[in-house]
């Protein structure tokens, strides 16, 4: 089954971070069916050494096979390599369900944060 899939990876690099984009495809059927994103700062950001990532989702019709998972390890490894020790990500209640918040919190994600209807979660990487 995760032979179905690959992975693509596009980057662009700013003076004080890289933007990646991580995109899998259904190779059988040609598609796209997940997306999500990490920008990673370094330099002298005020942010260097974060990893914020965002926009995690994978098609419906796709879901229940652990690409979402494989998505999200794949961003915190690109953070991680693009100089990244901590990922961190937002989770907001009036756009996602709390079985997204618990999700997060099984990949190692600790809430940091929580204020008027959303939390901020970190990872060390």
């Amino acid at each position: 089954m995760a032979d179905d899939y690959t992975i693509q990876v596009y980057h662009t690099e700013w003076a004080d971070c890289i933007n990646i984009v991580i995109l899998m495809f259904d190779i059988k059927h040609s598609e796209h069916v997940g997306i999500i994103e990490v920008r990673a700062f370094r330099g002298e950001s005020k942010h260097a050494g974060e990893g914020y990532i965002w926009n995690l989702q994978v098609k419906r019709e796709h879901r229940g096979k652990g690409l979402a998972k494989r998505l999200l390890q794949n961003a915190e490894y690109a953070a991680h390599r693009n100089g990244s020790t901590t990922a961190v990500l937002e989770w907001d209640k009036r756009d996602s369900h709390q079985w997204v918040f618990d999700w997060y919190a099984r990949q190692g994600y600790d809430e940091k944060e929580f204020g008027n209807g959303y939390a901020l979660m970190k990872k060390e990487l």
